[in-house]
């Protein structure tokens, strides 16, 4: 794999946001210290990251700090006193320490839990915002690579557009586009313009040579971008059927919608 599908792929998102899996950390932090230009993706996407959490932090309450101590000190009010005798001095007021700071340290794990669940509900709270940004940017990232596919695909002088027409007895304003590369074999749809189907059926791309019609994969009919077909050697023709769902073996000819000769 080119460190470009690498860095597309969505793992150095997973990995810096903490949902990759130990296999893909690993495999992660071996890439990276052959290839500079990961390490580098690497910093970016946690200088990102980090930028982000710290626009979207939620600072505590500013009244928690006294709120504690207050407590603190209202315990140590109520502690009583007791009185000691010394051989020496006589009868002093001392406090009963030990139980003044079992007082303190209770409210100090009193106030160290509190901080600690805001701590951790904030953590969560970014955790799952991060797994959603990485989401959209892992969606974004998709959408980008399938449209520069397309674009080089549409660009590229070797395919050959061929226009397949309604026809008359079952679908006359229905159109669509076929493109061919003879070079590379690759067949791609184009241009949809086909009636709409029950979700029981699919339409049937047919390529036909030598008299004979061959399977080049289904479709729903309803596709936006461009559609990856099976690749054929040579056709003279390509029409497009309405089969049942996951097509058929051979086309039926009573429910051809379009067809265009090369």
């Amino acid at each position: 794999m080119v460190t470009s599908e690498y860095i597309t792929s969505g793992i150095l998102e997973q990995y810096v946001t903490g949902t990759a899996t130990p296999q893909e950390r690993q495999e992660v932090e071996c890439m990276s210290k052959i290839y500079p230009e990961l390490r580098e993706e690497l910093t970016r996407i946690e200088a990102s990251l980090e930028a982000y959490i710290t626009a979207h932090s939620v600072t505590p309450p500013a009244h928690l700090k006294a709120k504690i101590f207050d407590a603190i000190d209202n315990l140590a009010k109520e502690t009583p006193e007791i009185e000691a005798e010394t051989p020496e001095k006589g009868k002093v007021i001392v406090m009963q320490s030990s139980r003044r700071w079992q007082y303190l340290a209770a409210a100090s794990v009193a106030g160290l839990a509190l901080a600690t669940s805001l701590f951790w509900s904030n953590y969560q709270s970014q955790k799952a915002t991060l797994a959603a940004f990485s989401a959209r940017t892992q969606t974004a990232e998709t959408a980008l690579q399938n449209s520069r596919s397309e674009l080089a695909v549409l660009n590229n002088a070797d395919f050959s557009p061929v226009k397949l027409s309604g026809i008359p007895q079952k679908a006359p304003a229905a159109s669509m586009q076929v493109l061919w590369n003879k070079k590379t074999k690759e067949v791609y749809v184009n241009r949809l313009d086909l009636p709409d189907v029950a979700p029981d059926k699919q339409y049937q791309l047919w390529g036909l040579a030598d008299g004979k019609p061959i399977d080049m994969g289904v479709f729903d009919g309803n596709e936006i971008a461009l559609i990856k077909m099976k690749d054929i050697p040579n056709a003279q023709a390509f029409a497009v059927t309405l089969e049942p769902r996951g097509g058929s073996p051979s086309p039926t000819l009573t429910e051809m919608y379009v067809l265009g000769n090369i």
